[in-house]
């Protein structure tokens, strides 16, 4: 990197506090249901986020060329006139489609708006940081509480109510099939699902380990602890971003011959002891990938299972073309699968032209987040999930090359 990860020069307006804040705990929020069925508190945080920046810009009147990201505009403009033509043609799938529509426009809406002016990534990775560490830690208390002492740490820190899905992971029934082995228990931390967790994590991993960092030994430190929290959170999803993550740096060591390589060590001795708390961690893990006979584990087939459905003759021509809309019910899809179902293969070319365009426009940092969500959207539906804030946000907002921002050796 040109330059280290230093103090922006730039001045820190209250505004871009907020939007870096509401960025980040915009997952953690999503587990919280509110007294509107369906909206979660972090629905309500970018409501009210995107309320506020359009006053500020009001007030300021500062130039719209400066705030919003045109790619991403013209990718809203296609979601709701394909939405719109749909309705027109299938009135009755209105009411059933327009929540999650309206839903996914406010995510992208926020990253129109907000990423390119006001998401100071400098401020970002400081709180991105500690929030990654608070997160971790409290991830790994789970899996120590559990495996150690068969104690459940609760998912639902603030006391308010959840999304059903975390209320059905907690029910006297599922706790029991845990208990007994039945079903392996996976720490979520404050998140909705392990998944989520893994996906808010290996962001700031992959910065921490491969940025230029002036002390060697706190980049590490904190990427170690990083890592055994994705490691604990016993996450398919974390496992395949941490070799994306950890693949320069020991390539990296390696090649130089350097003391650093040691880390490598320190990493498999971390697995041994995390599998040591329970013998059949490690068999469990594998099965989920691959089970004794050689079938695939449940966590290919609950991601891939369904895929067929693409090429088997289940979907008309004229629908793989050109999509069925977002609220189209089917299995779930990972995001290349679901795009297709929604918007059809013109869909998928325009989303592809979209991050190819955006991939030559941005920083280093920026493109390593788009090879990073590119990765994510094989086997999981990131594109269109509460994740999708988060990334598209540390996409757009390494647009342009900033001073200090850490964006030159990724």
């Amino acid at each position: 990197m040109e330059n280290s990860i230093s103090k922006g020069k730039e001045n820190m307006t209250w505004i871009k506090k907020m939007v870096v804040w509401i960025t980040l705990l915009f997952m953690p929020l999503s587990t919280y249901a509110t007294f509107i069925n369906g909206i979660t508190f972090g629905d309500i945080a970018l409501m009210l986020g995107s309320i506020i920046i359009i006053l500020y810009i009001a007030k300021t009147q500062i130039k719209l060329n400066r705030i919003i990201t045109l790619s991403l505009f013209f990718y809203i403009i296609f979601i709701l006139l394909h939405s719109l033509i749909f309705w027109i043609i299938k009135p009755t799938e209105l009411e059933t489609g327009i929540l999650g529509v309206l839903r996914y426009i406010l995510y992208i809406f926020w990253v129109i708006i907000s990423a390119k002016e006001f998401f100071n990534f400098e401020y970002a990775y400081k709180i991105y940081k500690i929030l990654a560490i608070i997160f971790g830690g409290y991830c790994i208390l789970q899996f120590i509480a559990f495996y150690a002492f068969k104690i459940f740490l609760p998912i639902n820190v603030l006391g308010l109510r959840t999304v059903d899905y975390i209320a059905d992971i907690y029910s006297p029934h599922k706790a029991q099939y845990l208990l007994n082995g039945i079903i392996m228990y996976r720490p979520f931390s404050v998140f909705i699902e392990p998944a989520y967790f893994s996906a808010f994590q290996a962001p700031i991993l992959y910065v921490i380990l491969n940025g230029n960092i002036k002390s060697e030994k706190k980049k590490y430190l904190n990427a170690i602890f990083i890592t055994v929290s994705l490691l604990m959170s016993i996450s398919t999803t974390g496992m395949v971003l941490l070799i994306v993550c950890w693949f320069k740096p020991i390539i990296r060591a390696i090649k130089e011959n350097y003391n650093n390589i040691v880390i490598i060590v320190i990493i498999f001795v971390i697995i041994i002891i995390i599998c040591s708390f329970n013998t059949n961690i490690i068999r469990k893990m594998l099965s989920r990938v691959i089970n004794d006979d050689g079938s695939a584990g449940s966590s290919i087939t609950g991601r891939f299972g369904t895929m067929h459905i693409l090429f088997d003759g289940t979907f008309r021509f004229e629908q793989i073309m050109f999509g069925q809309g977002m609220w189209t019910d089917t299995a779930y899809l990972p995001s290349y699968g679901k795009i297709i179902i929604s918007f059809g293969v013109i869909g998928l070319v325009y989303i592809m032209f979209m991050f190819l365009y955006t991939y030559f426009k941005a920083n280093k940092i920026g493109k390593s987040m788009i090879i990073l969500i590119l990765i994510m959207c094989i086997g999981t539906d990131t594109l269109f999930n509460i994740t999708s804030v988060l990334m598209l946000t540390l996409i757009y907002s390494n647009i342009k090359k900033s001073k200090g921002i850490i964006n030159n050796d990724l």
